[in-house]
């Protein structure tokens, strides 16, 4: 009975030390897009050469936007087509509301710094994790036994 009563304590609190981390992730996951959003704004009012009421427009577009994908990706029961699909959608509409408050050359622009951060996702993506070059030789003479 003392031996149930240790591990039933020790399930309790691996459990809520479980839920606490991944309530700390998910809150780390909100405010991670918050602090790119603001890191790409300076980026992007320096290079655009925005006023301050611009840039506060383009930044509630741009987190508006940034959230509704978000939020399209946890409903995930749509096939991937669909889901790109919709984001091209939402990528579209974004450009539409940009091009009321930017100019032609500013949105130009953006969508330049926009096509940049993407191949640079793309290309980080294809990288192995691990610490390896790839280059050593495994272990072993390459015969497998059964």
């Amino acid at each position: 009975m003392k031996n149930y009563t240790i591990l039933l304590s020790l399930l309790v609190i691996l459990l809520s030390a479980q839920i606490a981390t991944s309530q700390k992730q998910s809150k780390n996951r909100n405010s991670n897009s918050i602090e790119s959003i603001e890191k790409q704004m300076i980026k992007i009012q320096e290079k655009l050469g925005l006023d301050g009421l611009q840039a506060v427009l383009v930044e509630r577009i741009l987190q508006k936007y940034v959230n509704e994908k978000k939020q399209l990706r946890r409903n995930q029961s749509d096939s991937g087509d669909v889901i790109r699909a919709k984001m091209r959608d939402m990528n579209m509409q974004r450009n539409d509301e940009l091009s009321e408050i930017l100019t032609e050359e500013q949105l130009a622009l953006l969508n330049k710094i926009f096509k940049e951060q993407s191949s640079q996702r793309n290309s980080q993506s294809k990288k192995g994790s691990g610490k390896g070059s790839g280059k050593r030789k495994g272990k072993g003479n390459g015969l497998r036994s059964f």
